[in-house]
């Protein structure tokens, strides 16, 4: 990487980290979002490329909500296996949030890709709901009912992807690193148990859609992973 790109990466990184838990406001939030990607897609330069400065495990926390269901909040747990962190969400006082617990820099990766997919899976559905399949099926079954065939078929289709994107990955690296990568995984789980009380809920099945779950899994399956979100 020369002088000048590494000068840009730099400023990328301090775009990314103007957050509002950082203490920028909402408005300065996604200015510096909106900056960041610009420069990513104006230089080439996917976001797995950044060097943060690592420090020790970190809690990332925000609030999400979708127009309707909250399926597609658990794309965040593929996202998490990909970027080493641990997954976890809880619902306050009716807003729910998404926490990713691991290295600083993971954290971002992960806040970022899960921005990145959720854009991409409202900008699909929107595209299926003025479709033929869409209006056919909206005779037979509540909207509400599609969409949640779709988030769970983008969910899944996500999932598997990210995970054959994990194995792929898991070829390509040295031993000693790849068990290096992998455990921090562990190490965040483990230091997340030792701090904390986890409750575990199992969660509830409902029945979907088959043809609309099938063409969100294909949406889901055609999703990019690293590209700078505006792109989308």
């Amino acid at each position: 990487m020369n002088t000048k790109i590494e000068n840009i990466s730099k400023k990328i990184i301090a775009l990314l980290k103007k957050t509002e838990e950082n203490g920028a406001s909402l408005e300065e939030a996604k200015n510096a979002m909106e900056m960041a990607n610009k420069l990513m897609a104006k230089y080439d330069i996917a976001i797995s490329e950044l060097k943060f400065d690592e420090g020790d495990f970190e809690l990332y926390e925000f609030d999400y909500s979708t127009k309707s269901n909250k399926t597609i909040f658990n794309i965040g747990f593929p996202i998490s296996k990909f970027c080493n962190v641990l997954h976890l969400t809880s619902k306050t006082n009716g807003i729910y949030k998404l926490k990713f617990y691991g290295r600083k820099s993971s954290n971002i990766l992960a806040k970022y890709y899960f921005d990145s997919l959720i854009i991409q899976f409202e900008n699909s559905w929107e595209k299926y709901k003025s479709g033929d399949e869409f209006l056919r099926l909206n005779k037979m079954y509540h909207g509400k009912t599609l969409r949640l065939s779709f988030e769970t078929g983008f969910v899944f289709g996500i999932q598997e992807k990210i995970m054959e994107l994990i194995a792929e990955r898991e070829k390509m690296i040295v031993h000693e690193t790849g068990l290096m990568v992998v455990n921090q995984y562990d190490l965040a789980k483990q230091d997340y148990l030792s701090k904390n009380k986890v409750k575990t809920v199992k969660p509830k099945l409902k029945a979907v859609v088959d043809a609309t779950y099938n063409s969100g899994f294909a949406k889901g399956q055609k999703a990019k992973i690293n590209t700078p979100i505006e792109n989308k």
